[in-house]
């Protein structure tokens, strides 16, 4: 199950759906600078995640950037960097699914200060 390594940026909560999906919920907060970062250990298939932005005072900037990399510093998804746009809901897809065990780390940046997101990964264990 996921471990919290990096308490300081937000939480994590593990839901087992009805499908055999795993879902890993990471509730993000940037600090002073607009960045966050934090690993989560994750075991299976990493096929999809849903990033939704927080609204009113705690919006993030226009286009934030998440980066995910898995415990040996590969990219968990084809591109390198996943822009969105802070008023709507994101639904990235990877384009060839990923297989990971270990620690992945989930790098924020350009959100704004104090600014917070959520992201809802799904696997297959």
């Amino acid at each position: 199950m996921p471990t919290r390594i990096d308490p300081v940026y937000g939480s994590v909560e593990t839901r087992l759906q009805p499908t055999g999906i795993n879902a890993v919920k990471l509730a993000v907060t940037a600090n002073a600078s607009g960045v966050a970062s934090f690993s989560v250990g994750l075991a299976g298939l990493f096929s999809r995640l849903t990033i939704k932005p927080a609204s009113g005072d705690n919006q993030p900037s226009d286009s934030f950037d998440l980066t995910i990399t898995d415990e040996h510093g590969a990219e968990i998804y084809k591109s390198t960097t996943l822009s969105h746009d802070a008023a709507t809901i994101a639904y990235p897809s990877a384009t060839n699914p990923q297989l990971v065990y270990g620690p992945c780390t989930f790098a924020f940046a350009n959100m704004g200060a104090g600014k917070k997101c959520e992201v809802i990964c799904y696997f297959q264990p």
